[in-house]
């Protein structure tokens, strides 16, 4: 038996350390859009931050910032923000393993042989 999961949608805001540059708009929605997973990416450039929605059951904010890094996009590192994202990372871990969790037999309840004749 196949079991497929409805997505699972979370937004997070991440903030970029430095101001952007004008085309940086577009460098962002090229490098996250059309990823599998991602289903919008809202930049904005007055808060220098990054809104991403995406599905919880295929990827983490984890991969998120790794292909911001990659393309050259630094995080904010002062304290709260670098918090905030090490409690998503707990957080997302933590439903992570709640979804493929299958409950032990001994949590089902019995069944009544009697009146399943």
């Amino acid at each position: 038996m196949i079991v497929t999961r409805s997505p699972r949608l979370v937004t997070r805001c991440l903030k970029l350390a430095r101001p952007s540059d004008p085309g940086c708009e577009t460098r962002i929605r090229e490098v996250l859009e059309g990823r599998e997973g991602i289903y919008r990416v809202d930049v904005l450039p007055l808060r220098h931050q990054v809104a991403v929605t995406y599905d919880l059951c295929h990827l983490r904010l984890v991969t998120i910032e790794g292909w911001l890094g990659d393309a050259g996009f630094s995080l904010d590192v002062s304290i709260i923000p670098r918090l905030h994202r090490q409690w998503v990372h707990f957080t997302e871990e933590n439903e992570a393993n709640h979804q493929a969790h299958l409950p032990h037999c001994c949590n089902k309840p019995p069944v009544n042989r009697r009146t399943a004749r």
